[in-house]
């Protein structure tokens, strides 16, 4: 009697951890080790060959081969393109690499940022950086919109602003919808996108309708955003990849204070009474 035959993989769908998921109760022994690592260090996908996982885990070539394609992969090149799209997507799960000693992650981490800001300083648009500064001094209203990670860049830039010029507003607010703001904006004022992957879908028709409106618009993002850049008036692409677990900020929070510093200069005397005055309430109420 012939020996069965390996179950059929599941559908080609999903991420490889839920693919492991569902596979798990049914792979073998061998294959279970090699599902414990790839859970445990999925970014080994991408820097280790086949062979290097399979001897890491202990196991055979074979157990290998079976084990990615009762995932539902017809080889391993297609589980590490898999890996690889969600790296290039910005997801944590695949940028860890907790194996680095401490002082070389610091050294990678240092060096990283440092290449980020420089990447990010050198490329950005000098002949439109003063024509954007005089934008946001000068536009009716400015509305600042982000979503995840880029709500508190969105934030932190309302903030510097706030305490130069009135009318600018972080949108939406809690338990809002952005379409109160999205809907009067016009050729006298400003909206601020900040896009920093991942980036839900709503960002890009929330593009759509501003380009529509006619209102300039500033997108601040990174370089996997800047095919939107045809639906916004300027676009800041700031590099933001990091050798660890999370993305970067640095070069986000220095073009933002650098924009910040240049709409002060643009606004000029007037930015600076409203200053003195918020800091004079400031001394009133003893806030600070």
């Amino acid at each position: 009697m012939a020996p069965p035959s390996d179950p059929p993989p599941p559908p080609l769908s999903g991420s490889l951890e839920q693919r492991v998921a569902a596979a798990y109760e049914r792979l073998s022994p061998n294959e279970k080790r090699l599902a414990d690592l790839v859970q445990e260090f999925p970014h080994l996908l991408v820097t280790h060959s086949a062979t290097e996982l399979t001897e890491r885990a202990g196991v055979s070539k074979a157990a290998g081969t079976r084990f990615f394609r009762r995932l539902g992969f017809e080889s391993f090149e297609e589980a590490r393109k898999l890996v690889r799209d969600a790296r290039a997507w910005g997801s944590p799960v695949y940028l860890d690499d907790r194996e680095s000693g401490l002082s070389r992650a610091l050294e990678a981490h240092l060096r990283k940022d440092v290449d980020n800001l420089v990447r990010t300083i050198e490329s950005l648009p000098s002949e439109e950086i003063a024509v954007i500064a005089r934008a946001l001094a000068n536009a009716r209203r400015v509305r600042i919109f982000g979503l995840r990670n880029s709500h508190i860049f969105a934030t932190y830039l309302r903030w510097q602003l706030i305490m130069l010029r009135d009318r600018v507003v972080l949108a939406p607010g809690a338990g809002e919808t952005t379409a109160e703001y999205l809907a009067d904006l016009g050729e006298e004022d400003v909206a601020v996108v900040v896009a920093i992957r991942r980036r839900p879908p709503a960002v890009e028709r929330w593009l759509t309708i501003l380009r529509k409106s006619g209102a300039r618009v500033l997108l601040v993002t990174d370089r996997s955003g800047q095919a939107l850049r045809d639906r916004a008036t300027w676009t800041i692409a700031c590099d933001v990849r990091s050798t660890a677990l999370f993305d970067s900020y640095v070069s986000v929070l220095s073009v933002l204070n650098l924009l910040s510093s240049l709409v002060a200069s643009q606004i000029g005397a007037d930015g600076r009474r409203r200053l003195r005055r918020i800091e004079q309430v400031h001394g009133e109420l003893g806030d600070l």
